[in-house]
């Protein structure tokens, strides 16, 4: 995979660099997030944790694609701006599911002792 830089904006306001970017990748699939998120940060000599790829936009059997990139100034600046990934949410309603489960099998049990 190549990557190449078509337009490079300053964001002082959002503390951040915004990078247009086209990828090239004959006779391979498109490249992953983590991928490109790996290949900008040794471009840029950034931490990977400072780069959000925003999105990847490629054409079927095109063999490129148009990427947006976002790099960050700082760790705080990036929690401050980026809304909160789907993960994240995915496993903390996770984390409340479980304990409810339990709380409703103990009366259950209580129940049949009686």
């Amino acid at each position: 995979m190549d990557l190449k830089i078509i337009k490079k904006k300053d964001n002082p306001l959002l503390s951040r660099v915004e990078i247009e970017l086209e990828a090239t990748f004959f006779s391979e699939v498109t490249p992953k997030k983590e991928a490109v998120r790996k290949k900008v940060s040794s471009m840029e000599k950034k931490d990977e944790k400072l780069v959000i790829v925003k999105k990847i936009d490629g054409d079927f059997g095109a063999g490129r694609a148009d990427v947006l990139v976002y790099v960050y100034d700082s760790e705080d600046n990036l929690k401050k701006i980026e809304p909160k990934g789907k993960k994240k949410a995915e496993s903390a309603d996770e984390k409340k599911e479980e304990p409810s489960e339990e709380k409703k099998e103990v009366p259950k049990e209580e129940a049949e002792k009686k």
